[in-house]
């Protein structure tokens, strides 16, 4: 089964003294009401991450800790952003946040060009 949905907002959460409760919870839907993903982070020395999991038709994906600043980056400066799996079964074999296409040079506008 694939799994696609539309990032319409986030909320994210750190916990300075319980890291592993640190989360992303990202939302979708016309209104953004819809919770569609929950973004945990782990340390980046574990050896393996927690398998990514599908509970209440939501995805909950682990990062390392190394890649949040990326993630809050895009979530902050790309649209539209998209939430994908793959699922066979109860096992999540693949998933990824990403960008529609982009023209190749694009390029992002400096503050004082808007």
């Amino acid at each position: 089964m694939n799994y696609n949905k539309q990032i319409t907002r986030y909320y994210w959460s750190i916990n300075p003294i319980f890291r592993m409760y640190s989360t992303i919870f990202l939302y979708g839907s016309i209104n953004g009401s819809e919770l569609i993903g929950r973004l945990y982070f782990e340390d980046d020395n574990t050896p393996t991450l927690t398998p990514h999991r599908f509970e209440n038709n939501c995805l909950v994906l682990f990062f390392r800790w190394r890649d949040m600043p990326y993630i809050i980056d895009m979530l902050r400066n790309e649209s539209p952003l998209w939430l994908w799996a793959y699922i066979n079964g109860d096992k999540i074999e693949n998933a990824t946040i990403s960008t529609d296409a982009e023209p190749v040079g694009e390029g992002e506008l400096l503050k004082y060009e808007q």
